[in-house]
């Protein structure tokens, strides 16, 4: 990874990175990129300012989305899934001063309660990131922002629409059968109108799930819980980060 950045011009500390998107949990779709979040020390001159716009670097095979480390733990807020499975990675490094905070994050399952104690922002990020990827397909008609996009479905529908109280957010990340995918992939390719309407069915998929809003309670013990033990790696975050 160092030399990757270095051939990119980013010469800052790397604190942590991993992989994420479809080669991380198993439905490596024939020609998918290797995509890698990559958080970065931009130094202490600039830690009292504004955090580090992300980048995206082009590789041959992929990508690298750069970002401020101080953003780490966004994902736990946005409920983006691109930051938080981050988290849930088999391909991860964590620098030394950071393997405590991460080994934490994961003992205490920050990553499932924070999607389990606010369903509600996460299904309105998930379909807001549909629709725009629905924007992108019908500007652009490229197959693989589809594939995508129906991986994503996935993920999401998986997690909020089976009744099992057990489904926990990082094993829905599993759900992936591969074949139906490259199935998928091959249907897309020959067939616009199936393109089309996939999409549009999994946005309304995902829409039928509004009704979690109703069951959300921010104020539940359980909520309270989760926002105290986040608030502590934060400031764990703050610390390693003020010592370096």
């Amino acid at each position: 990874m160092r030399d990757l950045l270095n051939s990119k011009g980013v010469s800052e500390r790397i604190m942590f990175y991993s992989l994420y998107g479809s080669q991380n949990y198993d439905a490596d779709l024939i020609g998918a990129d290797y995509d890698y979040h990559v958080y970065v020390f931009y130094g202490k001159d600039k830690m009292l300012g504004n955090t580090q716009k992300s980048k995206t670097y082009k590789l041959e095979n992929g990508s690298i989305r750069v970002h401020d480390v101080r953003n780490l733990l966004n994902g736990f807020e946005n409920l983006n899934i691109n930051s938080l499975e981050i988290f849930e990675s088999e391909y991860m490094y964590a620098c030394p001063e950071l393997k405590n905070l991460v080994a934490i994050i994961r003992r205490q399952n920050l990553l499932n309660r924070a999607v389990d104690t606010n369903k509600a922002r996460f299904v309105d990020v998930s379909t807001g990131i549909l629709k725009s990827y629905q924007k992108d397909y019908e500007k652009s008609k490229e197959a693989k922002k589809l594939v995508r996009m129906t991986m994503f479905y996935a993920i999401s529908y998986a997690l909020l629409n089976l009744s099992s109280q057990d489904v926990k957010f990082s094993d829905s990340l599993k759900v992936f059968d591969r074949n139906a995918c490259l199935r998928t992939q091959t249907q897309i390719d020959e067939d616009s109108k199936f393109a089309e309407d996939l999409l549009e069915m999994n946005i309304a998929r995902l829409a039928k799930l509004q009704y979690m809003k109703e069951g959300t309670d921010l104020n539940s013990e359980k909520r309270k819980e989760f926002e105290k033990n986040l608030s502590e790696v934060k400031v764990m975050l703050v610390r390693v980060l003020a010592r370096l």
